[in-house]
């Protein structure tokens, strides 16, 4: 796990074209992180199946009523064809929605400006706020399941500002690690001095569901001492906290990792306080 202080620099992201400006209230525009483009191979692979689903049906639904009709009579075709066309109709349907999703994942970005942070997660209108409005990133990788299989995990982003509830950054956004890092590398060195300052000073301060203060933890309504701490890491989208018994009996506590703002420097108040 890297030291708040060894926060890396900016990566070298996507550069904005020339259509890209400067916003009014966020300054000069650095680097653009962009959904799934809808282009491409990307569009033929959209393309290619939902077509084929969508003829397949409609093709031998068709073939049927030629088939059928001078045979057995108009009655006989639409019975037989009704089925198949009502496959392609669902096909349809499917195909629809399938490029309306594609569409909002190719409409999501995230814009790092000289001020602050731009960022749209779909079809409507986008958010943005200075950096001294966010409080906090929180990351975590989200895992989908279908029957208790996993199928699919991506990294999720939350933006924690200084007043409402945090917003979530696109899932599906290219490069967010380095979308992450850059984030990271902006808000650190702003927030770090100050919550080093009420650490040392003896306050409370809260990351999420955990709070720390220069003698102890609280998590779950439990009240930790730092001699009963054994061990912290981050495990497979969670923060552990393994305990001594028998403060915890053995049992680590387990956070999401998403519900915890600024991990890293949590993560560096904790060691601060168990290696005094």
């Amino acid at each position: 796990m890297k030291r708040p202080d060894d926060s890396p620099l900016p990566p070298q992201a996507e550069q904005p074209d020339r259509k890209e400006k400067a916003d009014k209230d966020l300054g000069a525009l650095v680097a653009v992180y962009r959904g799934r483009p809808l282009a491409g191979w990307g569009l033929i692979s959209l393309l290619a199946p939902g077509l084929a689903g969508v003829l397949a049906p409609l093709g031998y639904g068709l073939w049927i009523v030629r088939e059928a009709y001078p045979h057995y009579g108009p009655v006989a075709a639409e019975q037989w064809s009704r089925p198949w066309f009502l496959l392609a109709s669902i096909a349809v349907l499917a195909f629809f929605l399938l490029f309306l999703y594609r569409l909002h994942q190719a409409r999501q970005f995230a814009a790092i400006h000289e001020n602050g942070l731009r960022w749209r997660n779909g079809l409507l209108g986008g958010r943005k706020l200075r950096w001294e409005e966010i409080t906090g990133i929180a990351c975590g990788e989200i895992r989908e399941t279908f029957l208790g299989l996993p199928i699919a995990r991506y990294p999720q982003v939350f933006i924690h500002p200084s007043v409402g509830k945090p917003h979530p950054l696109g899932k599906h956004l290219q490069r967010m690690p380095e979308l992450i890092a850059a984030l990271k590398a902006n808000l650190y060195p702003r927030l770090q001095p100050g919550l080093q300052e009420m650490f040392t000073g003896g306050k409370w301060l809260f990351f999420g569901p955990i709070g720390v203060q220069a003698r102890e933890l609280r998590a779950r309504r439990q009240r930790i001492s730092w001699s009963d701490i054994s061990q912290i890491r981050v495990h497979g989208g969670y923060l552990w906290i393994d305990l001594k018994s028998p403060a915890g009996s053995g049992a680590p506590l387990q956070f999401p990792a998403t519900q915890i703002p600024n991990i890293e420097l949590l993560i560096h108040m904790i060691e601060q306080g168990v290696n005094v």
